[in-house]
């Protein structure tokens, strides 16, 4: 595949693209009888980058990141697309050479650690776990490199810590273990499926803090996959806001959050809870109801629930153009209609 001239909303032009997903669309259901859940999803990844994918639940996050990793559930099919990592690519490698690259140069963060750690298996066999299986250290060097990472991820004792098991540990300190069992291989990709969900507000922030001093520290690439625009605001250097299988705006973290050109993006950020506010403000929930998937509206996905649409919107999907320093699949947007933030925010 040929590099893309880069666009604004694309990543920094940098030694090429570590990861380049293009047109990516995957299906669930009978082979006769399916229905897409990721509607054609084109995106790259710079090396050394922290990329944020946010959207509501059901929305293909998920599912983009497990086509990456080669690990979609049964009954869920990739129809068509690419994902090249590093050159090469990925649908239809063979399974051993898969394996080869999952774990070793990419590698993911579950949601629930309490449901991707073995609860047989004690935390510090796990972590070990990655560097065996991919050679790169005899028992004894992994065993030292687990317990070496166990305390750079925050583990306290964590010599101790390396004998119990996974219900012994705090739901903080399971996904700490879960960061530090991703690093084990030296991977140049990490992919956290809203790795924060399950964990109070203070246990959030010290895991966004972790992921970030990695990145920052070790130079991996981090897709930060979450519903809370907040969560990925707050630490990645561009957004892409997914809805109904699809991207429908990509920039800058700094212009898409100044400047929103989807309604979908501006109803996130009015949901996001603001350290201004007054105490006892109410947050503004979208309107209407998340997208059926086997059922899908005619034209904008998002029409149904817009409070900007027009005629055009209702019977033809916008292409995802560059708009006012974005990308945005939106009609009016692209018409240089839609209002200021400002004005909405005073009205």
């Amino acid at each position: 595949m040929k590099a893309r001239p880069q666009a604004q909303g694309e990543s920094p032009a940098q030694t090429g693209e570590l990861l380049e997903i293009s047109d990516l669309q995957v299906e669930v259901g009978p082979r006769r009888r399916s229905h897409l859940v990721v509607r054609g999803i084109t995106l790259s990844v710079g090396r050394a980058e922290m990329v944020g994918i946010v959207g509501e639940s059901g929305s293909g996050k998920s599912l983009t990141a497990l086509s990456v990793m080669g690990l979609l559930p049964s009954g869920v099919r990739i129809r068509s697309g690419s994902i090249r990592f590093e050159g090469r690519e990925l649908i239809g490698m063979p399974r051993r050479h898969l394996a080869a690259i999952r774990g070793r140069h990419v590698a993911m963060i579950f949601q629930d650690p309490m449901t991707s750690l073995n609860p047989i298996v004690r935390v510090g066999a796990q972590v070990a776990e990655p560097a065996r299986l991919h050679h790169l250290a005899n028992r004894a060097k992994s065993r030292e490199l687990a317990e070496g990472l166990l305390k750079g991820v925050g583990i306290p004792e964590p010599h101790d810590r390396m004998s119990r098991y996974p219900h012994e540990f705090s739901g903080g300190m399971r996904q700490r273990a879960m960061v530090a069992m991703s690093l084990t291989a030296g991977p140049n990709l990490i992919i956290a499926d809203e790795p924060t969900t399950a964990l109070d507000v203070t246990v959030q922030a010290q895991v966004l803090s972790l992921l970030k001093r990695l990145h920052r520290e070790r130079g991996t690439a981090i897709i930060l996959i979450s519903h809370d625009l907040g969560v990925v605001a707050e630490t990645c250097e561009r957004i892409a806001v997914v809805y109904a299988g699809r991207i429908v705006e990509i920039g800058r973290t700094e212009q898409l959050l100044r400047e929103p050109q989807h309604p979908y993006t501006r109803a996130l950020l009015a949901a996001v809870p603001r350290p201004d506010a007054e105490p006892g403000t109410r947050l503004q929930a979208i309107g209407g109801e998340p997208p059926n998937m086997e059922d899908l509206p005619a034209g904008c996905k998002f029409n149904p629930r817009c409070s900007y649409r027009v005629d055009r919107c209702m019977v033809e999907e916008p292409p995802l153009l560059e708009v006012a320093g974005t990308r945005s699949a939106c009609w009016v947007a692209q018409d240089r209609k839609l209002p200021p933030m400002e004005v909405e925010q005073d009205a």
